[in-house]
Order: structure tokens, then sequence, then C-alpha cells
């Protein structure tokens, strides 16, 4: 092919690429992620210098965009597999970064590794972010040599998702239960990545060495295998450590366990899966409030829909507190206590007044939520539409209980378009605190707009 041509072929070819792959790109970067080492020998053979030289040249390296990161030609070969790529560039003189050998082996790619130790790349260069040697699982090498995190091989086999290796370490009698300096076992990361199988190869005991990991090992947060394989929403890896026998009710420092966590989450088929194992399904009902698929899935299994936490507070509470209509409604069909107080003493009713949730209320108040004097004045604090559907309701507003604030009183206070009280029979003459009425009150404490 003639020179001219070839130069011709080469432009349009690297146009098009450059459009479909990367901006910025050159075609060194684009054959050696996409194998074209036709297109990179002939910028050779024909010696199209003006190509070569600025493309191929020792010291080149691609920026990327959106990370700033630089990444060398032959980095980019090394992940895309392509061997024939690598040696094609290391015979033109391109620069070896000094983790080549540990991208390649992080992309498991071996036979990007085997061309790099024949070409006579540095085995024993550590790799900057972990200082670990790429090839300390050669023969002999220490298999639990460890990192400044205390990471080991094993740590990193399980997390980067590398069975053979995981397996052969095991094997060889590796420490399966070392923590690293946040008290994460190789357990831990297995189970937090999802891989069952390496959790099961954990659990398992080596062929030379009669060990396994310790399922319940906890971190510096006193979290289990089993808290982070939930948590992360790994059903399979889940399932397997509690057919294993991790104890489904283990609880972090800050005492929520697996299913509060899962709960809370709304990751239903984890929910499902830990209460078909038994798990104490009472309180992490109160925790579900973000899905009613979940306390769907509770309720259906052992929970109970007056289950109490800390505060005393039942499901309906919270529901009524935070406005989730569709929970509160499902709660109530399931035969609630619907007046039941928690430790502060407020009702569902009051609860959902204070959050200014008015269509709660008249979901609990058609369902028998008795109205009281604490009720009007939360419903001051929620805004006029609560006030409004207490008006309607036939709530007196003169009404006082254990105080001698009336709810007018309280709106007074600053709550201007809550006044249509007034209009639907307040008593502003009456005698309220300090022996003073509602109107002096208002002025006294400069709402003019109030009188």
């Amino acid at each position: 092919m003639a020179g001219k041509q070839l130069e011709m072929i080469l432009s349009i070819h690297i146009q098009l690429t450059l459009r479909s792959l990367m901006v910025g790109a050159t075609v060194v970067q684009i054959g050696s992620q996409m194998g074209h080492e036709i297109l990179l020998r002939n910028c050779n053979e024909y010696e199209h210098h003006h190509i070569i030289q600025t493309e191929c040249g020792p010291e080149y390296c691609l920026t990327v965009p959106d990370e700033g990161k630089q990444i060398n030609s032959l980095t980019i070969a090394a992940i895309s597999d392509n061997p024939e790529i690598v040696k094609l560039l290391l015979s033109r003189g391109v620069k070896l970064p000094l983790d080549i050998i540990s991208t390649a082996y992080a992309a498991k790619n071996v036979e990007i590794v085997k061309v790099l130790v024949e070409s006579g790349v540095e085995v024993d260069t550590r790799e900057e972010t972990f200082g670990m040697m790429p090839l300390y699982l050669a023969a002999n090498a220490n298999v639990d040599i460890v990192n400044k995190n205390s990471f080991s091989p094993i740590h990193f086999a399980c997390q980067n998702g590398h069975k053979v290796i995981v397996k052969h370490l095991i094997d060889n009698g590796c420490e399966v239960e070392r923590a690293g300096l946040d008290g994460y076992t190789p357990l831990h990361v297995a189970a937090t990545a999802g891989y069952t199988e390496y959790v099961n190869l954990l659990l398992a005991k080596g062929v030379r060495f009669e060990s396994s990991a310790n399922i319940e090992a906890v971190d510096e947060d006193n979290s289990t295998s089993l808290i982070e394989a939930a948590l992360c929403g790994h059903v399979a890896a889940t399932r397997f450590l509690l057919e294993a026998g991790a104890n489904l009710n283990a609880a972090e420092n800050n005492g929520q366990t697996a299913l509060q966590y899962t709960a809370r989450n709304g990751k239903i088929e984890i929910v499902e899966v830990l209460g078909n194992f038994g798990s104490d399904l009472w309180t992490p009902i109160n925790r579900a409030m973000g899905s009613i698929e979940c306390i769907q899935a509770l309720l259906d299994g052992r929970g109970s829909v007056d289950s109490r936490d800390s505060t005393n507070s039942t499901p309906l509470h919270r529901a009524s507190y935070f406005g989730k209509f569709e929970i509160a409604q499902l709660l109530v069909g399931r035969e609630t206590d619907i007046n039941t107080r928690n430790n502060d003493q407020p009702a569902s009713l009051n609860l959902a007044a204070k959050g200014g949730h008015a269509d709660v209320m008249k979901l609990l108040v058609s369902n028998g939520a008795v109205l009281g004097y604490k009720t009007l004045l939360a419903s001051i604090k929620g805004g006029i539409e609560t006030v409004r559907f207490l008006i309607e309701a036939g709530m007196n507003l003169n009404a006082v209980g254990d105080s001698p604030i009336t709810p007018l009183l309280a709106a007074v206070g600053g709550k201007i378009d809550i006044l249509n009280l007034i209009e639907n029979g307040a008593d502003v003459n009456r005698i309220c605190v300090y022996g003073i009425t509602t109107l002096t009150e208002a002025g006294l404490f400069g709402n003019y707009e109030c009188c």
C-alpha cells in the first residue's frame, strides 16, 4: 500500500474512531484499547514519523478529562488485554508505568502479566496507593504481608474478585481472620462485595490448615459480615451467611441490627430473607417508614402492628408524625391501637396534627381517634389546614386542659392565618394566663395584626 493511501486511510479511521470513542485520544491510545495491531504496526513499518514520534514517544500519556488522571498508552493496552499491542508498544520504547504489573493483575489479564515479566519489568516495585508488591504471590512469598492499613493479599483478592487467588491463599495457610486497622476481615470484604463463593471459601477449611474464618468477627463498629452483606443488599450472600449460622440479631455499637438497617433502607428482599430465618421483627417496623412494602413484609411475618421502640412509640405514631398516609392506612387496617400514647404522651392524632398532616388526621378520626384539647394545640403548630380540619370536625375552640393556654392564645403568638378561629367561635375576651384576655395578650406581645 502506498504511503499516501495508508496515511489517508489512517486519517479517516482516526477521525471516525475519535468521534465514537473519546475526544482528545490518539491513534496509539485508540489502537491500544481496541486491539488494532495492524493499524499501529503499519504506522511503524511505513515510518509515518509525524504520527509515531508524537503519539508513541517514550513519555506519551493521555489525560482523562473527567478525572485529571494521566493514562499511558501501555496501561490502556494492559487493561484491554491486548498482549500483541503491549509487545509492540514495548518495542517502540513506551514508558513503563510503575504500577503496570499491578494494573494488569487487577484486570485479571494473565497473558499481559507474562508479557511484562518476560520484557524484564521490575516485579518487586511497590504499587503507590497500597504499597503492595505485584508478584507477592510468587513461590515462597509471604502470604500474610500487609500494607499500611494492615490489609493482606487475601483482603485484596476478595475485594477484586480473584477466586483462584483466594483459594490459593487459603490453601496455603493465609490468616483468614486477619483484621485491618478498621477491624475489617477478609470475610467482611467478601460479604460487602457480595461474593458468596468467597464467603464459602473463607468459612470452609483450607487443605493445609484446619482453620476457617470466624463468622461473628466484628469490625471497629461492631459490625458483622452479615450486617455488611445485608446493608449492601446482597441477597445470596446474606442467605448463605444465615445458613452458615450467622447471628441474625447481632447489633452494631449504635444498636442497629441487619434487619433494622435493611427495613429502614427499604431492601425488601433482604427483609424477607431475615424474616424467614426468624429475625426479631418487632422493633424494625418502626424503622421501615420509607417503604410500605417492607412494612407489609414484616407484618406478614411475625411483626407486631403495635410493636414499640425505645421511646414507647408504635409504628402508627411514627407514620402519623412523618405524614406517611399509605403506611398509616395499612396499620389502621391491621387494627392497630389508634389512641395509644408514647412516653411523651401524644397520641397518633396529636402527632399528625403537630406535623401538619391533615390527611392522616382525617384517616385517624374516621377510624375512632379521640379529639382533645392537646390535639387542637398541636394543630396550631401544624398549620392552617390541620386547624381547619378540626373546626370542620366540630372541635371546641374554647377548650382548656391542664394548662390555662387556650388555642386562640397559642395562635396569637404570631399565627396570623389561624385567626379564622375567631370567626368560628373562639372567645377573644376569655380570661387566660395572668388574668388577662387573649386580646390583651396579643397587644402586649406586639402582635397588633392579631388585634
